[in-house]
């Protein structure tokens, strides 16, 4: 399952990200990059959900994501 807008949310509440004005997908990109994550939106993404899941492939990494409050 796809992390929760909270979660994202809390991610750059926490490392002191603005979110002014931004809209669901920005605040993502905000987090994952303030998590150390680079590349394009899609990157950030696999490399994200592979080191919550292990599995390379976004969609089956995404489908296999579970506690998504974390």
């Amino acid at each position: 399952m796809r992390m929760s807008d909270s979660y994202f949310l809390n991610v750059c509440t926490t490392n002191g990200v603005s979110i002014v004005g931004l809209g669901r997908q920005d605040i993502e990109v905000k987090a994952l990059r303030s998590l150390s994550y680079s590349g394009t939106i899609n990157d950030m993404r696999r490399a994200f959900y592979f080191d919550r899941t292990g599995i390379p492939f976004l969609a089956d990494a995404i489908n296999a994501n579970t506690n998504t409050e974390q």
